[in-house]
């Protein structure tokens, strides 16, 4: 039987690129290597016979894709190299329109649609030859072997999928004959791969090798391989009338393994060929990799995983390459003369430095149970740290690891009294680098009660201590003549030392003493020791706060060894927690938690406001001292927040001072006794409002305030369109003494405003720029007297000169007389 409908004259064509039909010229290279295969394939079986083809039926395009299979493993095997102008695909037009249509009597033409067939000379040639045997479009289910591909590598961590320099990656090529795809089996593979330039070629071996569920035996150490093994494999027979349809069977075969490196281009070829055990002949040996049976058929179909393999090696990175190079490598694949499949890229990212750990520094004595705390950072572009070993020496013994692969970053550790430990940490990174052992301890501290020591002036002051201390009565401060007492928000009341049997005024429990703010009265150049443990200086410090049912003024302390700047907002604030959430000062302020300032007070100046530097100018100091105690309002219970000393350090760097506004200024003024008590007050203008309330009064006091709304005002900055009269009191509890109201600066106050003074008592005045301060004598049992500040109104307090006469001295001196 013949089938003939639309003859292509094939050897007298091509096909371009575009699948368009060129005319060819012959020449004696094209004609010799025509008739060289035609002799070839003479004595080659052929799978077709006459009557075999049916226009569109699938097993008529399975013959003839496997005939025009055995023709192509006829033409791979000889030694003719095409001359020039010759177009390869010239070469499979003729042959396949000429030889398979002489072998079965029938002219392949475009009545047969999908016929396809797509090979790669590029292994020989260096050049691409698409032969379509119909004018139909170009379909992918013909006959043939067909490669999913897979290259694997590392997982690597995270998203960038880390690896460390110092460790061999490994990659691993599978290849399987697509069942879904294919129909033949394969007679060769060829996998090639050019490894990136950031890997060290010298570094490249062969692993693992797996095909048609056959190990292949690797030798230690091997770069490159040549070796064969004999399998049998289930492989449908072609020449079969039903295939595919048929029962696979147990073909032996020899597979020839071929791996090829070259350290100096790093290109890694591979090469796997199946081979008649008995003739050398090229053969099939990787069938469709099919997994499961198929139930309409009396055989089994499955011959998973015969049909598959794989490839692994390994390669290390460079030395010198740096810390997130990232390594790209793919491989391809070709099944038969298929297109090589390129497999997805392997993307890993180098890792090659090491992370950098210290531990935080310890006190020079710590109490039995103590914190160490580490932190680490690794380079720049790294995978991150992943965990520490922490190593402990004990009065100078050996190190012996304590804490192994830890996440966290500090831990309780439990030491024995006089005790002498010594700390290293070696971090880790997520790909497993880890820091060298440092040459030197990091971090060393001795068990045992530490002891403080300060110096504190001479005089009533608020004062704190920075420690649990041991002993929890006050009296081993040495303060004088009893003067040592405790405000109580829920009494509005001071508790004191001689009259406190339920020890309020004492540091009990001793751990809740730290924070806390006290009055005492010291002598000159006190010397003050305490032992106790003070407060872990890498962890925040957090007071306890109960300003009484009302809300009002509580007494806190420093809690550090170091001051605490006062800073309001941002990074290093004091924070404030309350009802579930936890809020920067100036936001728990803002929401009438508290206030944002706080008063302090030192021997010979009195109350001092804290304020936030960088939020306003006004006068005043901008961090806690250590061992001073401080007032601070408070309108509901919570929790004040103290930053971590690392925090507060960078707090106090990062920290800039506010700008006073263009038409602003301040005032500041004094009530001073005779017996030594002093008070202060500021009045000003400003871009805002700002107002502090003035805390409560000590004994044998002075006290200056200006008059609120609705209570006494220690600071009273105006909007610069506001009024600029202020009512001050200045208030006392000391009999017949003398009182001195002052004004010792007023180089901050605009020329134009011209400040008064006056004694609403007496009403005497003062005009305050031409003189400095006002003085009285209190009444006896003390008295608070009313003053009044104002600016006068333009023309007021000036005096007009008559008479004034100047001359030149006999020293060239000008005497000017009035």
């Amino acid at each position: 039987m013949q089938v003939h409908v639309d003859v292509l004259e094939a050897p007298r064509s091509r096909f371009s690129e575009t699948g368009s039909i060129e005319d060819l010229e012959y020449s004696q290279t094209f004609q010799d290597l025509v008739e060289t295969i035609s002799d070839k394939v003479a004595a080659q079986s052929l799978v077709l016979a006459p009557g075999s083809v049916v226009p569109g039926d699938t097993p008529s395009r399975a013959s003839i894709g496997q005939s025009v299979k055995r023709f192509w493993q006829v033409w791979q095997s000889l030694p003719y190299q095409p001359g020039p102008g010759l177009v390869a695909g010239a070469v499979v037009g003729a042959m396949v329109g000429g030889w398979v249509g002489a072998a079965v009597g029938i002219t392949i033409g475009g009545a047969i649609d999908a016929v396809v067939f797509v090979y790669s000379f590029t292994e020989r040639y260096m050049q691409t030859a698409v032969g379509v045997l119909s004018s139909a479009s170009i379909h992918s289910n013909t006959v043939g072997s067909y490669d999913p591909n897979c290259k694997q590598g590392p997982s690597g961590f995270g998203p960038s999928r880390f690896v460390s320099a110092g460790v061999p990656i490994s990659y691993t090529v599978e290849f399987e004959n697509d069942p879904d795809k294919a129909l033949a089996a394969a007679y060769r593979i060829q996998i090639s791969d050019q490894l990136d330039a950031s890997l060290d070629w010298k570094t490249c071996r062969i692993t693992a090798i797996r095909i048609a569920d056959t190990d292949i035996p690797v030798p230690a150490n091997s770069g490159a391989l040549t070796t064969a093994v004999h399998t049998v494999v289930s492989l449908k027979d072609l020449n079969d009338p039903a295939f595919p349809d048929c029962a696979p069977q147990p073909t032996a075969v020899r597979i020839h393994v071929a791996c090829e490196f070259d350290e100096a281009t790093g290109l890694m070829e591979w090469t796997f060929e199946g081979r008649d055990p008995v003739t050398g002949e090229l053969i099939d040996f990787l069938p469709p990799d099919v997994s499961e049976d198929d139930h309409r058929t009396p055989w089994n179909d499955a011959v998973a995983p015969q049909g598959g393999g794989w490839v692994t090696y390994s390669v290390q990175p460079r030395g010198d390459v740096p810390t997130g190079t990232v390594i790209r490598n793919a491989a391809s694949i070709t099944f038969d003369a298929n297109e090589p499949i390129v497999t997805d890229t392997v993307a890993l990212t180098v890792d090659s430095g090491a992370p950098a750990s210290c531990l935080g520094a310890l006190p020079a004595s710590v109490s039995e149970t103590f914190t160490v705390r580490w932190w680490a950072e690794d380079d720049e572009g790294g995978s991150g740290i992943a965990n520490h070993d922490i190593y402990v020496s004990k009065d100078g013994g050996p190190y012996e690891r304590w804490l192994v692969r830890t996440t966290e970053t500090s831990a309780q550790f439990l030491g024995e009294m006089n005790s002498t430990y010594r700390f290293y940490s070696v971090a880790r990174d997520s790909v497993g680098n880890a820091e060298a052992t440092p040459e030197s301890q990091e971090a060393h501290t001795t068990v045992g009660i530490p002891t403080f020591v300060t110096t504190l002036p001479d005089g009533l002051q608020m004062v704190s201590v920075p420690l649990a201390p041991r002993d929890p009565d006050p009296a081993a401060l040495g303060f004088q003549a009893g003067c040592w007492a405790r405000w109580n928000p829920h009494t509005q009341q001071y508790v004191h030392y001689s009259s406190d049997p339920e020890h309020y005024t004492w540091f009990t429990p001793a751990e809740t003493a730290i924070g806390k703010g006290y009055w005492g009265r010291f002598g000159q150049d006190a010397r003050v020791t305490a032992a106790g443990v003070a407060a872990d200086d890498g962890a925040e410090y957090v007071l306890s706060i109960d300003p009484g049912p009302n809300g009002g003024w509580v007494q806190i302390g420093c809690p550090r060894a170091t001051a605490v700047p006062w800073v309001t907002h941002g990074t290093g604030a004091l924070r404030v927690r309350g009802g579930g959430q936890e809020l920067a000062l100036a936001e728990a302020a803002a929401a009438g938690w508290c206030e944002d300032y706080a008063w302090g007070y030192a021997p010979g100046a009195g109350y001092q406001l804290v304020r936030d530097a960088s939020v306003h100018p006004a006068p005043g100091i901008d961090s806690l001292s250590p061992w001073q105690g401080y007032w601070m309002e408070f309108h509901r219970p919570c929790e004040l927040v103290f930053p971590t000393v690392a925090d507060a350090a960078a707090a106090t760097r990062n920290r800039e001072p506010a700008r006073r506004a263009r038409d602003g200024w301040t005032v500041l003024l004094k009530a001073t006794a005779a017996t030594g008590a002093v008070s202060q007050a500021v009045v000003g203008k400003a871009e805002h409002t700002r107002q502090a309330a003035a805390p409560p009064p000590f004994v044998e006091y002075v006290r200056l305030t200006i008059v609120g709304e609705e209570e006494p005002l220690g600071m009273d900055l105006r909007e610069a369109g506001a009024g600029s009269s202020w009512a001050l009191d200045v208030a006392t509890d000391l009999s017949d003494t003398e009182i001195t109201l002052s004004w010792p600066d007023l180089s901050a106050l605009p020329l134009n405003n011209r400040p008064v003074l006056t004694d609403t008592l007496s009403g005497e005045t003062r005009y305050m720029r031409t003189s400095d301060s006002y003085a009285f004598i209190s009444s006896t049992g003390g008295e608070c007297r009313r003053f009044r500040l104002e600016m006068a109104p333009l023309g007021a307090y000036t005096a007009a000169l008559a008479g004034v006469t100047a001359a030149q001295t006999t020293g060239g001196q000008i005497d000017v007389r009035v």
